[in-house]
């Protein structure tokens, strides 16, 4: 599953006497996973036939989410109806959620003994936004698919972009320092993108993209390199995506952090670099950072999307740039930091220590639309 363009792939079954706080958890959902991804019966226009609709759209939503109210002691009608569909519907996800009840339900009084052994998630009004939060990750591991791109959801924010106070290995190209914000919301791979996952992609085009042969041998969980900036963007688009631009990389990889390494670790204990003769290693062999990114400093530079240097900083080089970002196995020391800059003069040049990370702003769970 990848991620999908304005398609609607979460089902939220409920009884009317819960509607406020289903159109509480709906709205916040859409603010989380983006526009169009969760449905529920209000969107439903005037004159469209009520039950074949809905009936669509629960064989259409790979995630079907059946709300439990604070004093439901049996189904509706109509969530049973629509309950009994879920049930019948190949691999559908079904998670029970359960609102503002002190204890658990039982789930066999509710003749719901079928779906006991799954996974119920709280939610209550008093702690309403620590339980969205707590949910959206049960629904990013819940649906997790082999071939997947596993990814973290990035909250917007602001931070300080560009060199690290202290910093005394910073380029000129770093420079100045300065605020930036991040708007929205965005999900970016867990790790850079892989040698398995690239060349399952690149079996299914047509055109000459396989990663070319970088001089030394790799796994499948190594990260993908010799893959030009074009090629890396071309993968993620065809994943209903894009590369991270400088101000999504960096802002991800300081997960919070104002020091040069983004985890304020030991850079030695964080990153593969200074390997000349070694190649990359396998991704997820150091620390994550405190966002739950690995890799984002040492093991491969990183395309991103910005094609020409970046506006605020001083120094600028004339012409368009491709930029990468995070240092390499082969990188020294001084240049294995989240500001570090590297920069390519063609688009369709191949590096054996630069792969990329993927960025979407929707769910990265969502289904391909068709066609």
């Amino acid at each position: 599953m990848c991620v999908g363009a304005n398609m609607e792939w979460i089902f939220l079954s409920y009884s009317h006497t819960d509607a406020d706080m289903v159109g509480w958890l709906y709205d916040r959902l859409e603010q989380r996973l983006g526009h169009g991804t969760v449905f529920y019966d209000r969107l439903l226009q005037p004159g469209q036939p009520w039950p074949r609709s809905l009936a669509e759209k629960i064989h259409q939503c790979p995630v079907f989410i059946l709300m439990i109210g604070a004093k439901a002691t049996s189904p509706s009608d109509f969530v049973a109806q629509e309950l009994d569909l879920a049930a019948t519907s190949p691999d559908k996800e079904i998670i029970p959620v359960v609102m503002d009840r002190t204890t658990p339900p039982d789930l066999n009084k509710m003749n719901l003994g079928w779906i006991a052994s799954r996974q119920w998630h709280p939610l209550s009004t008093r702690w309403f936004d620590v339980d969205v939060d707590r949910f959206v990750y049960t629904l990013e591991r819940a649906t997790t698919r082999e071939g997947d791109i596993p990814c973290v959801f990035i909250p917007a924010g602001e931070f300080s972009m560009g060199r690290s106070r202290g910093d005394s290995d910073a380029a000129a190209d770093e420079s100045p320092s300065h605020s930036a914000t991040i708007l929205e919301g965005y999900w970016i791979g867990e790790t850079p993108v892989t040698v398995n996952t690239y060349e399952k992609f690149a079996r299914a085009q047509s055109g000459p993209i396989k990663a070319r042969y970088p001089g030394f041998n790799q796994n499948g969980t190594d990260p993908v390199v010799c893959v030009s900036w074009e090629e890396a963007k071309r993968f993620c688009k065809c994943h209903f995506g894009r590369l991270p631009t400088e101000q999504e990389w960096e802002y991800a990889a300081r997960a919070g952090k104002r020091c040069a390494y983004g985890g304020c670790r030991d850079l030695d204990d964080m990153a593969w670099y200074g390997r000349a003769n070694d190649g990359p290693r396998e991704v997820r062999q150091g620390p994550a950072n405190d966002w739950g990114l690995f890799d984002v400093l040492g093991n491969v530079w990183e395309w991103c999307l910005n094609c020409e240097t970046y506006d605020p900083y001083a120094a600028l080089v004339p012409g368009r740039q491709y930029v990468a970002r995070g240092g390499s196995w082969a990188s020294p020391r001084t240049r294995v930091r989240v500001s570090a800059r590297q920069m390519y003069k063609y688009r369709d040049s191949r590096h054996a220590d630069v792969g990329f990370r993927f960025v979407s702003h929707r769910h990265p769970r969502a289904p391909v639309p068709e066609g």
